[in-house]
């Protein structure tokens, strides 16, 4: 160590260092829909910062509003309530619950699969809710570890992925074309 190059026998560290690079750059990334809205803009800059920064333990409670905010345009994008006829609003979980049941009644899945997932995710976030009350910087708790809400906050973000790609894939036009399909955007010109 300390010259500008590798000798054969530091290979072997050489690589276990290159694995050891590979694995921490991989596990810093979360994927979260992109966000038009200043709140939500910022609650995903500080998830990013803090993610990159190795602190999911951090997340918990931003993810947590992040995706109640998000969960809620969603809701309100399809004219389902967010809260009740006092005008409290429904817990995150509850929220779910909703927009899957909407979700059914109107077809938006190919596969049982998705249905049954999405149903199952209720579970989770209920679950969530807990652990961003008794584990995370919410509330003076004892923070959850570090691999499990990396663990947590990735389940919750490949969730809301889902949503947010499966609520693009519905506003796309599409029109027969030759052997497939053509996807319009109803708000450019027809490119021929």
């Amino acid at each position: 160590m300390g010259t500008d190059y590798w000798s054969d026998e530091d290979s072997y560290d050489y690589r276990q260092v290159e694995d050891i690079i590979k694995r921490l750059q991989s596990t810093s990334e979360v994927s979260l829909p992109a966000q038009e809205s200043t709140d939500l803009k910022l609650i995903l800059s500080d998830i990013e910062s803090n993610v990159q920064a190795g602190k999911p333990e951090l997340v918990i409670d931003q993810l947590h509003t992040f995706a109640t905010k998000y969960i809620r345009e969603i809701c309100q994008k399809h004219e389902i309530a967010i809260a009740d006829e006092k005008g409290d609003h429904y817990s995150l979980d509850s929220l779910v619950a909703k927009l899957k049941g909407w979700y059914e009644r109107e077809n938006y899945f190919e596969s049982e699969f998705c249905v049954v997932a999405i149903r199952n995710t209720i579970n989770i976030f209920t679950k969530y809710n807990d652990l961003r009350n008794s584990k995370s910087a919410a509330h003076p708790n004892q923070l959850l570890q570090k691999a499990e809400a990396e663990y947590a906050i990735k389940v919750i973000a490949n969730t809301l992925m889902f949503i947010d790609n499966i609520e693009k894939s519905k506003a796309v036009e599409t029109i027969p074309w030759g052997k497939g399909e053509l996807f319009v955007d109803p708000d450019s010109e027809v490119p021929f």
